[in-house]
């Protein structure tokens, strides 16, 4: 389960995977807290839990794990984009679609070992400097995604910045 950042502007849109996982998960939390007490015998079910199977359980703690499991679904369901505002993504995410197909590594500079020598090398350069050592690629990845699952939240694929790998 992804961490939920506290602050609004590090608040991220969850992908379909992620959000069914929070969904089952909520479901799961739901039915254990449901059923604490169900196979206790008739004698001990109005005893408390601790007492009776020597646990102690804290519905509570299940109950605020369930609101923040809620919360973070509902905040990170993407919410639909129409009209001008639509319009304005879609070429957001064209234009960063392009500048990450530019400075990405190609897929068989990601497939490269050491014994292909020096293009192996060239591509651990490649990659400190436009990949994985540039927070703004990082930055763009982000925002890339994000607008992939809120204009597109059906189709993952459109989120995903491995399309985006050219193949030279």
């Amino acid at each position: 389960m992804p961490r939920w950042p506290k602050k609004d502007s590090e608040k991220q849109t969850l992908s379909s995977d992620q959000r069914e996982k929070m969904v089952a998960q909520i479901e799961n939390e739901r039915n254990y807290r449901d059923g604490l007490g169900n196979d206790l015998p008739d004698n001990a079910k109005h005893a408390p839990l601790g007492e009776a199977r020597g646990l102690s359980v804290d519905k509570g703690k299940i109950n605020r794990n369930i609101g923040t499991l809620e919360r973070a679904v509902k905040e990170g369901t993407p919410q639909r984009i129409t009209g001008t505002a639509r319009a304005g993504a879609e070429k957001e995410h064209k234009e960063i679609a392009d500048w990450i197909r530019e400075k990405a590594l190609t897929r068989n500079e990601m497939g490269m070992f050491p014994r292909h020598g020096y293009e192996f090398h060239r591509a651990v350069r490649k990659s400190k400097a436009q990949e994985a050592g540039n927070p703004e690629f990082t930055s763009k990845c982000l925002r890339y995604k994000e607008l992939g699952r809120a204009l597109y939240p059906e189709d993952p694929e459109m989120s995903s910045t491995e399309r985006l790998r050219q193949e030279r």
